[in-house]
């Protein structure tokens, strides 16, 4: 070897080129692209399926636990938007804001990506959101993934209190899902309180 030293700096450089092993995917900046004459703010990382997350009402993508991201990447195409109204995404519309119309704006998004399939996770009312992309589009949804929501609707019963006090006796259940069960009981009773109190005063 005539240059050892030429060589192993040529080595050298060789490996910084490389990506570190192991290192962590991450997600873009917040890009924005246009659905139906809407500016929907959207961030994106990671290969491997796709999988879509739904935010819920009035959260924008930056509430999504950073934990939570660094694990659900691995081994994704992950994609977190901002909802119609909210924070990056504007809303050119006048008509009333309803789950729906979110729900449309959720596979236009999807194909604005190229996105023909997902694993979709809705939160709260995304879950609300997600639910009906999956009755709108159902081969569009590979994997419905529903966190500390509830079917929505005026119909919707709050669970009774022995099957929330079985899962809290659980000695399995993450802390996680515990959060889950716990916020999921306090948001059904809060609209049963409400939709008590909006009959007491029709009466």
């Amino acid at each position: 070897m005539r240059n050892p030293i030429r060589f192993a700096l040529a080595v050298l450089a060789c490996l910084l080129a490389l990506p570190a092993a192991g290192e962590a995917a991450s997600l873009s900046a917040v890009k924005h692209v246009e659905v139906e004459g809407m500016s929907v703010g959207y961030r994106e990382g990671g290969s491997g399926p796709n999988l879509v997350l739904v935010m819920g009402r009035t959260g924008t993508m930056a509430d999504w636990d950073p934990a939570l991201l660094k694990r659900l990447i691995v081994g994704h195409h992950l994609v977190v938007f901002d909802n119609r109204g909210v924070a990056s995404t504007d809303n050119p519309s006048s008509e009333a804001l309803t789950v729906a119309r979110m729900a449309a704006d959720t596979l236009g998004l999807m194909s604005a990506l190229g996105i023909e399939r997902t694993d979709l996770m809705g939160w709260s009312m995304g879950g609300y959101i997600a639910q009906q992309v999956t009755i709108d589009a159902a081969s569009r949804v590979r994997r419905l993934v529903l966190c500390a929501t509830s079917p929505g609707g005026s119909h919707t019963q709050a669970p009774k209190s022995k099957v929330v006090q079985k899962a809290l006796a659980n000695p399995e259940l993450s802390s996680l899902a515990l959060f889950m069960v716990l916020d999921l009981y306090r948001k059904l009773m809060e609209r049963r309180a409400t939709r008590s109190g909006a009959d007491d005063e029709r009466s």
